[in-house]
């Protein structure tokens, strides 16, 4: 406690306006030091309701996030969007709004701790369970059905459960080579699905994959397992049963006529490809004869030769002087109109079943259309133009 004299001298050397009021005065500034000390702390108490709802707030758009499988920075968009609104009808409001923190920092922050919670919730429970199955992605199922055979196969033998194919070393070679061309396959997909990619870029993968192909199919014949790596660690166990030589090797020969079939149409217009590629490497022996003198033009220029650069066509034919060389640009052009991957439709498929999902089934085919075109351009709406051919009304 303070003693009597340190608190006098402070009275008297920090407030010594006060010595001078007495009786009824004194009693009056008292109060009125008092109310002023209780807004302070009212003030405190209100901004701390007020920080702790916004927390509670921000945990709440977190979990919508999760829940409806949006991006941790539509918090950002949202928030956006509060304030929009708050600005209007409410703007003394607006700084409490403004006071939620959405960032894509905090909702990933706030989606992990609830992780964290309902997976703790989940692992008291389960301590319950009798039963319980496990989902993995169809992509990565061989793989790892493989890589734990051994697992699996004495799992089930503790269980008193037998599989033949577990231990049948012909089946095994086929999960084995199985895997390892599905893996190729997955990896040439994931190549055809790249965002901006220019036909020249798909017809290379394809043509580098038919490659791989006759590479593997001589390496099979000769149990080279060099770029087969699950067949060549099956094969380092030393299996009683050979390698099926014969059935791998026809395997790999049906895959090349499935892609001389799919992709004929990429071999057919392979000179076109090529000369969009790379037109200083294009015979002009082969080229049309609209397109020769202008090829003849373009290889001889060093200063287009040194502009050249092979992952910036887009920007090459851009500035390639339209009156010397309209065909070889208007070739470009065709070429630069051809998908070259699948990226665009995966995209808006996906967008597509995101818009059109079970729990918005009285969705029309209009709305869905519009919503979709919304979604998926690079335009956007001229609002001004938009508002001021309506009237105002407010929400009801």
């Amino acid at each position: 406690m303070f003693k009597e004299f340190n608190l006098r001298r402070h009275h008297e050397t920090r407030h010594r306006e006060y010595a001078s009021l007495s009786g009824l005065a004194r009693d009056d500034k008292v109060r009125r030091l008092k109310g002023g000390l209780a807004v302070q702390q009212d003030a405190f108490l209100r901004q701390s309701r007020v920080n702790l709802a916004a927390v509670r707030a921000s945990y709440k758009v977190a979990n919508l996030l999760a829940t409806h499988g949006k991006l941790f920075t539509d918090g950002e968009f949202g928030k956006a969007m509060m304030l929009a609104v708050a600005e209007e009808v409410c703007p003394e409001k607006t700084d409490a709004f403004r006071g939620v923190s959405l960032s894509a920092q905090t909702m990933t922050r706030r989606i992990e701790e609830m992780g964290g919670n309902v997976f703790d919730q989940l692992r008291e429970r389960a301590a319950e369970f009798k039963c319980f199955a496990l989902a993995m992605d169809e992509s990565k199922v061989l793989r790892r059905v493989y890589d734990l055979l051994p697992e699996i196969n004495t799992f089930l033998q503790s269980k008193g459960e037998t599989v033949r194919e577990l231990t049948d070393p012909e089946w095994k070679w086929d999960l084995a080579f199985l895997t390892d061309v599905t893996e190729l396959l997955n990896h040439l997909n994931l190549q055809l699905q790249g965002k901006g990619n220019l036909i020249s870029d798909m017809y290379s993968h394809i043509k580098a994959f038919e490659v791989k192909l006759q590479l593997l199919v001589r390496q099979v014949q000769k149990l080279d397992f060099t770029h087969l790596p699950a067949t060549q660690s099956y094969c380092a166990e030393k299996p009683a049963a050979p390698f099926p030589v014969a059935k791998c090797k026809d395997a790999l020969e049906m895959l090349q006529r499935e892609f001389s079939v799919r992709f004929r149409e990429l071999h057919v217009n392979n000179k076109d490809i090529s000369l969009f590629q790379n037109p200083f490497a294009a015979d002009i022996d082969d080229a049309l004869p609209s397109l020769q003198f202008e090829l003849a033009e373009l290889q001889n220029c060093d200063v287009l030769k040194d502009a050249f650069k092979p992952d910036h066509l887009l920007e090459f034919y851009a500035e390639l002087p339209e009156g010397t060389y309209p065909n070889i640009k208007q070739h470009a052009l065709k070429m630069c109109t051809v998908f070259g991957s699948t990226y665009t439709c995966e995209q808006t498929f996906s967008r597509m079943k995101q818009i059109k999902n079970p729990t918005r089934n009285r969705l029309s085919d209009e709305h869905l259309h519009q919503t979709l075109r919304l979604a998926t351009t690079r335009l956007h709406p001229d609002i001004g133009l938009l508002t001021s051919q309506k009237q105002a009304h407010s929400s009801h």
